[in-house]
Formats: structure tokens, C-alpha cells, sequence
């Protein structure tokens, strides 16, 4: 036990200078716009006894700082600011207190629906590391000269300090071990980890009710619709590009259709696949399925994470791994939606929040009177409001669960009214688009402290973002466009074979089930393509691909005419905004009721 003092300062020491690993999450509302394609976010410099270098250069590269988007590393780690704005595509920069960064495909990342973290080291403060050491020895000597092995003067109880530590562990007897003994040890350990392990997971297992509206979880809507599915006769399968673009609400009617979505933001063909294997057989026989594609979809080294939206059954996740599907996190969403090894996926959350809770012991009591104090602002007065990290939310709960009115549709989505930007403009956004049929619930969102849009779910599933303020949409949208010459030798990204191989696994599935399925190309705003030439380039080399797989199989390829559309149909380079939805509808529909199957 004398020794334990010379292990804990060698422990400080170590967390002094060399620091331990920790990480933040990026939530949405945290981001503020900066210039051209870069975000910025501030992010805490003390945490408990631990702080975050600050400074530039050399000082900051201390903190080893990373920025990750779905769990893909994002480089450079430190470029330019400069440079973050002008080209983007994943730069980022720690500077100080501040973490500049842009999206890996210059799209917006308050609202592209993937998920953002830093880590980086932190440092024990050399006042506490300091401390901590002299409270040890302290403890050390105090006790050894309790027990009268320590006579001689204070100022060299450090020599004797450890000569007592030599003696006692050269004088300990070493107990005899047998093999079996350790064995049966490590199983008792063993059996007690599984034990554990098994009832944490049961315990902290998030369940999913049935829920309808668009801003509610994949696994709520799927459970909805297998309680439902006989009042919809065609349903949507896609990632967010078909989540915020295509509204069933708005093609009902047009199309002479009962249509549900069940996309989701970075609901990848991984997800996708996993959905439609569960739900293959359990889809009713006169329904139609339609699958919303994109380039971005098949492309190498793109969708490079597979999140914890939807559950991938461990023979998916071992077929997929044997087609060599480059994407991390397979094993981790395995992990996640077992019941008993749910806690093994949420390890790492589960100790940061312990150790942020050991480090600020006051931090939940400081958020509770923070909300408290919040919810006396005029906008959330309202009991239905709730204060989230990127606005304000209102939900209709009673809409939620309810199909009785599944045959509500809108002929468009009103815009937004002329409001100043003071205290009151969410609760008369919230307020006004409350009242449109079909609307279940409308969180604003907020930048700079200006409510620049809101984000408006439907009861069939979908959500769009509606503008507010069109011109910090229109400043976002930067690209680099290419020159005619540029374009003709500027390469077409790559294919990933195993993802071409999930989409065909897709269309098997549904094909075994006897069901109806249309294939539909779904494309991104103009400048995305940076030229007309690369346009259509990408365009042909997705039919290419996609039209054999769905025509083998008897199924229809559809494509709209997306010439039609301009980049302010967009609210960033990849999704439409609300007003791009509703021209697309009376489009789409108009496609779709020349294929379904009556």
C-alpha cells in the first residue's frame, strides 16, 4: 500500500502531460454559419480538473484534435480558414475554443442528417496533478509513521518511504496458483461481465412505439406502418433526399394513391436493405414500393457509416461483410439492437456522460434551471413548445398514432408569413403552419440568433424545410464550377461493387414476396454537378447501372425531369426545400400513375 502514492503521481503526471482521450458531440444547434462552405462551433475549454489546450498552431495540434461525420474521419484536421470556406469537402480547423469545419460533400451540416463529433485530448491542470501528488505522499508518510516504521526527520521520509515499500513486498509471501484456479477465477469474472452486461443492455434498450409523423425515429414508423399497412396501397424507401423531397401528402390524390414514407436521413442502401428485409413478407400483396435512388448512393467511398436507425440482423451484417461492404459501424449496430449486448454499442457514450457528470457534478442542475429559465421566454410559453438544441418543437400528439385521417392532402405548402425576427417569431411560425392540415409538427431552426427556416413533418411520414430567410440559404449554397474542359476530363466517381450487389439483394427480396416496385432517380441541385456536361454524364452512368438491375426483374425505372429545377429548389446543394417538394409533386405523381398497378 506504500507504493500506491508513487502509481497515483505517476498516473497525474501522465494525465498532466500526455492527457486522455475525450469527445464531444455536434449537435445541430450549436453550429453557426461562418463563410462560404465553413461552420463554426464553439466547444467547452474546461472539463472538471481537465482542460482543452487552446492557442494556435503547434499549441492546438497538442489537443490532437479530430473531427468525425458518421464516424468518418474528416481531413484535413487542420487546414486553412481560408480554405474550410472556399473548397470545403470535409476541412476543419481547431483554433482555440473554436472548431471550423465543413461538410464532406459541401452540403449543410445543420440539416443533412449526419451526425458530427470531435475528439481530442484533455489535460489534467498541473495545480491539481500537483496536489493530488502531495496529498499522496502525505497520506503515505502519515501512515507509515503511524505504524512506527518511519523514524526519521520529515525532510527524508521519501528514502524511507520506499525502502518500507522494498520491505514489505520482499517480505509478502507469493501464494501458490494453480492453473485451475485461475481458470475458475476468469470464469467467475467472466460469467458476472456477461450477467452484468446482459441486464444493463435490458435496462437502457430504447424502445419504439408506433409513430407516424415525419420528424419521428424509422423503427416508430416502420412499427406504424406494419400496424396500418393495409390503409396504403404504395410506399417510399430512400435516404434524406427522398425524406425531405417526396411528401405522399401532396402526390395522393394526383396519383389516385394511399402513400406512406418511410425514408430517413442517412438511411443508406445498408439500412435500406435491412428494412426491406424485414418488411418483404409482411407487405401486403397489392402494394407498391418504390425505391428513391441517387449516384451518391452507389459511389465509392461515399455513406461510409452505417447508423443506429434501424436494426441489421447478424445475417445481413455477416453477408455484407463477405461482399466486402467498406463501412464502419455493422458491428456496433449488431451490437446496439441486441438486447443483451446493447450496452457493449453504448460503452463509450455511457463513460463520457459518467465522467462529465464526475467532472461537473452541478451540470444537469445547472441545464434544469437553464430550461427552466428558457421556458419563461414568450416563445416557449406555450406547454406544447419544447426548447430543443437547434429552435423550437411543436408536436400534435394526438396525430401521431392516428390513420383515421390518411386521406387528408394539401394542393401546396402555404409559405412562410412576413414576421420580424424578435421573441415571438417561433411561436407565429409554430402557430401558423400548426393549422395546415396534415401537419403533425413544426420545430423552428435557429442561426445567429435569427430563425432562418422550420422544419414541417407530415402525418405521412415525410418532412421539408421550409425558408424563412432565403438569402442565408442562398449564401450557403457555394460550389466551385468547372470549365467545359474541366468537365470533359474531370473523372466520374467510382462504383462500389458490394453496394450494387445490396441494391440487388434489395430488388430479389421484394421480387420473392410477389410485390410491385418502381425504381426512381432522384438527383441533387444543378451546382452539386458543378457542370451541365458532368450532369448528364452521372445521370446516364446511374441508369446505366440501375434500369438492367429493374428491368430483369420486371420492375419500372421512372425519372422526372430534373432540368426543371434550379438551385433555389434547394435549401443546400442535395435537398430540396418545400417549394422544390411541391413542384416535384404533380410531377412525380404524374410518373407514377402511368406504372402503379391498380
Amino acid at each position: 500500500m506504500f507504493l500506491a502514492p508513487w502509481f497515483l503521481g505517476s498516473a497525474l503526471v501522465i494525465m498532466s502531460v500526455s492527457g486522455v482521450p475525450a469527445s464531444v458531440k455536434i449537435a445541430p444547434g450549436s453550429m453557426r454559419p461562418d463563410q462560404g462552405h465553413a461552420v463554426q462551433v464553439q466547444i467547452p475549454h474546461r472539463f472538471g480538473l481537465f482542460y482543452l489546450p487552446a492557442g494556435k498552431g503547434k499549441r492546438s495540434e497538442r489537443s490532437r484534435f479530430r473531427l468525425y461525420e458518421n464516424d468518418r474521419r474528416l481531413r484535413p484536421d487542420y487546414a486553412p480558414r481560408d480554405t474550410i470556406q472556399a473548397s470545403g469537402q470535409g476541412a476543419s480547423q481547431h483554433m482555440g475554443d473554436t472548431i471550423f469545419f465543413s461538410a464532406s460533400d459541401n452540403s449543410d451540416p445543420v440539416t443533412n442528417g449526419r451526425h458530427y463529433r470531435a475528439t481530442f485530448k484533455i489535460f489534467l491542470r498541473p495545480i491539481a496533478a500537483g496536489i493530488g501528488i502531495l496529498l499522496g505522499f502525505a497520506v503515505s508518510w502519515w501512515s507509515l509513521r503511524g505504524l512506527g516504521w518511519l523514524n526519521v526527520p520529515g525532510k527524508k521520509f521519501v528514502a524511507a518511504w520506499l525502502k518500507a515499500g522494498y520491505r514489505e513486498a520482499k517480505l509478502r509471501s507469493k501464494p501458490e496458483v494453480s492453473r485451475r484456479h485461475v481458470l475458475a477465477y476468469l470464469a467467475i469474472w467472466m460469467f458476472i461481465a456477461i450477467i452484468g452486461t446482459a441486464v444493463v443492455s435490458q435496462i437502457t434498450y430504447p424502445r419504439y412505439d408506433a409513430k407516424r409523423s415525419g420528424d419521428r425515429s424509422l423503427l416508430e414508423r416502420v412499427n406504424y406502418y406494419l400496424a396500418h399497412s393495409d390503409h396504403y396501397d404504395v410506399i417510399f424507401l430512400g435516404d434524406s433526399q427522398s425524406h425531405l423531397g417526396i411528401h405522399p401528402i401532396l402526390i395522393n390524390q394526383a396519383a389516385g394513391i394511399r402513400g406512406y414514407n418511410l425514408t430517413y436521413p442517412s438511411t443508406y442502401l445498408p439500412l435500406q436493405y435491412a428494412v426491406i428485409s424485414d418488411l418483404a413478407p409482411k407487405i401486403p400483396k397489392n402494394t407498391t414500393v418504390v425505391l428513391d435512388v441517387t449516384f451518391q448512393n452507389f459511389q465509392k467511398k461515399n455513406d461510409l457509416s452505417i447508423d443506429n436507425w434501424y436494426p441489421v440482423s447478424p445475417k445481413l451484417a455477416l453477408q455484407m461483410w463477405l461482399w466486402r461492404l467498406p463501412q464502419t459501424g455493422l458491428l456496433n449496430n449488431v451490437l446496439f439492437f441486441g438486447p443483451l449486448t446493447h450496452f457493449l454499442a453504448t460503452r463509450a457514450e455511457t463513460r463520457n456522460d459518467l465522467a462529465s457528470h464526475l467532472g461537473q457534478p452541478l451540470a444537469a442542475l445547472t441545464a434544469s434551471a437553464q430550461a427552466a429559465s428558457e421556458a419563461k421566454n414568450s416563445d416557449v410559453d406555450n406547454p406544447s413548445f419544447f426548447r430543443t438544441e437547434s429552435g423550437v418543437l411543436w408536436r400534435n400528439e394526438s396525430a401521431a398514432t392516428s390513420p383515421e385521417d390518411n386521406g387528408v392532402f394539401l394542393n401546396d405548402i402555404p409559405p412562410p408569413p412576413n414576421l420580424p425576427q424578435d421573441n415571438e417569431i417561433n411561436a407565429r411560425l409554430i402557430d401558423f403552419y400548426s393549422k395546415v392540415p396534415g401537419i403533425a409538427a413544426v420545430e423552428t431552426i435557429e442561426g445567429n440568433g435569427v430563425t432562418n427556416s422550420a422544419m414541417l413533418s407530415f402525418i405521412d411520414g415525410s418532412s421539408c424545410r421550409m425558408e424563412v430567410t432565403p438569402d442565408f440559404f442562398r449564401r450557403q449554397q457555394v460550389v466551385q464550377p468547372l470549365s467545359e474542359t474541366q468537365a470533359k476530363v474531370y473523372p466520374i466517381p467510382a462504383i462500389e461493387p458490394a453496394k450494387v450487389k445490396i441494391f440487388s439483394a434489395m430488388l430479389d427480396a421484394l421480387k420473392a414476396q410477389g410485390l410491385h416496385v418502381v425504381v426512381n432517380a432522384v438527383e441533387e441541385a444543378p451546382m452539386f454537378y458543378q457542370h451541365p456536361l458532368r450532369t448528364k454524364q452521372i445521370r446516364d452512368r446511374l441508369k446505366e447501372i440501375v434500369e438492367p438491375l429493374a428491368k430483369a426483374r420486371g420492375y419500372d425505372f421512372i425519372r422526372v425531369d430534373w432540368d426543371a429545377f434550379k438551385d433555389t429548389d434547394y435549401f443546400d446543394v442535395t435537398h430540396l426545400n418545400c417549394m422544390g417538394a411541391q413542384k416535384l409533386a404533380p410531377m412525380l405523381a404524374g410518373k407514377l400513375d402511368s406504372v402503379i398497378r391498380r
